[in-house]
């Protein structure tokens, strides 16, 4: 059972679990949007893990099981061909310090989040610009999508990893490493989803291609779908 009263969120279980690996049987939870991080319930014997998030002034529950289906059963990743040609040379523009972009994510919570420049690069002759988001992993995240995106690659967009640039502002952009965002894979996810600015007029051939989840099959002496 868990209940929230003044923003702060506590439970009581009817079983054994842990909190943050010690036994208990309930206590006050942190949420993720805490300096210490989320407080990590553990059940079903450790297969089982839930904690607090905090989304948009809100609070949700994200529970996680090693014998999910969409785990058990996953069928593996195909890529596009990509190669040395999508490993692209990109020129860091720096946004005054403190600027935030708004950012929509799939379930329809618009967030702030620290823009601290864009990335420009240039292929087959055309200059391309991308708004770099910074969540705190001392490395650039770009959320983008492409004439790719439902077309082969996810229809929400692709997340890409970036180094931080270097003293001359240069940045490597290597779309081989481009990758589905979680809510690729599943309904329970709050990811971020392509803020205009990203929207390319290009088809990014590299990285990740749609997931495809494997086809459910009907259980045995239950009729066909």
């Amino acid at each position: 059972m868990f209940t929230v009263r003044a923003g702060k969120v506590r439970f009581v279980a009817d079983t054994d679990v842990t909190i943050d690996g010690t036994p208990a049987r309930g206590g006050e939870l942190r949420s993720d949007a805490d300096p210490g991080g989320a407080s990590l319930i553990g059940f079903d014997d450790g297969k089982g893990q839930a904690l607090v998030i905090a989304r948009g002034g809100r609070l949700a529950l994200r529970v996680k099981h090693a014998d999910a289906p969409s785990r058990v059963h996953f069928s593996g990743l195909d890529y596009w061909p990509g190669g040395p040609q999508w490993r692209l040379p990109a020129r860091f523009i720096p946004h005054p310090p403190g600027k935030t972009l708004p950012v929509v994510n799939i379930i329809g919570i618009t967030e702030n989040i620290p823009n601290p420049g864009a990335l420009e690069f240039t292929r087959n002759g055309t200059r391309y610009r991308l708004e770099a988001l910074a969540e705190g992993e001392g490395t650039l995240l770009v959320v983008f999508a492409d004439r790719t995106s439902g077309h082969g690659s996810y229809g929400a967009g692709r997340f890409l990893d970036a180094p931080l640039p270097d003293a001359q502002g240069r940045v490597l952009l290597d779309f081989n490493r481009a990758y589905n965002p979680p809510c690729a894979f599943t309904l329970f996810a709050t990811c971020p989803l392509p803020p205009p600015q990203n929207r390319l007029n290009l088809r990014v051939e590299a990285g990740e291609k749609a997931y495809r989840k494997p086809v459910e099959r009907p259980v045995s002496g239950s009729p066909a779908a």
